[in-house]
């Protein structure tokens, strides 16, 4: 059984990062990816075409590094992150 892989050409994704940097208002930042990984794979794939890395990609707020990552915060806090109250 033959798969095919399909990936975006460098120009739909710099357009798809543009378009998400635009929506999310920060000029700061490259563009918003769905996973950390996704966030990597586009910093080597810019690498080797030559193009610095001075700005750093933002991660969606649902994606499941994020979630893990307020949860964590969260509970450094000393709340529970499920209710939001002080830990006992």
């Amino acid at each position: 059984m033959a798969y095919f892989i399909i990936k975006p050409t460098r120009r739909e994704r710099e357009e798809k990062l543009a378009e998400s940097r635009y929506k999310a208002g920060d000029p700061r930042i490259v563009g918003v990816v769905r996973r950390t990984e996704e966030a990597y794979e586009i910093q080597r794939q810019r690498a080797r075409e030559g193009k610095p890395f001075d700005k750093p990609y933002a991660v969606a707020a649902d994606a499941p590094e994020s979630i893990q990552a307020e949860r964590e915060v969260v509970q450094r806090a000393g709340l529970d992150p499920d209710t939001y109250r002080p830990a006992q």
